[in-house]
């Protein structure tokens, strides 16, 4: 038998976009199995960190907000430095084993 992983799909950043100096940049995102199936998320059965690398080379760990009602996780940063923002996400579903990991990139100034 053979698992598949979780499928991680970041709404917000858009890969790409521009956000201006000191603005809040909404970091939105949802998991779900690779076959499209929802999961249930209960913290004892899912780890799901986020990472932000800033254009200066720091890595940072940002806290997450999970929304049942629209299965999203959710966090924001503010952007107080110019160039460009990688953010990464890593989920595994601890009983399963399946994970995933999805990354993008963005730009203020």
């Amino acid at each position: 038998m053979t698992l598949g992983g979780l499928s991680i799909q970041i709404l917000q950043p858009l890969k790409g976009k521009h956000y201006p100096v000191n603005t809040e940049i909404p970091i939105e995102f949802t998991i779900t199995l690779d076959c499209g199936c929802p999961t249930c998320f209960k913290n004892p059965n899912f780890n799901v960190e986020l990472l932000l690398f800033t254009p200066q080379g720091e890595k940072k760990s940002l806290d997450l907000t999970f929304n049942p009602k629209m299965a999203t996780f959710n966090s924001k940063i503010t952007s107080t430095q110019k160039g460009e923002y990688q953010i990464v996400i890593r989920a595994i579903q601890l009983e399963s084993g399946r994970a995933g990991e999805k990354g993008t990139s963005f730009f203020v100034g």
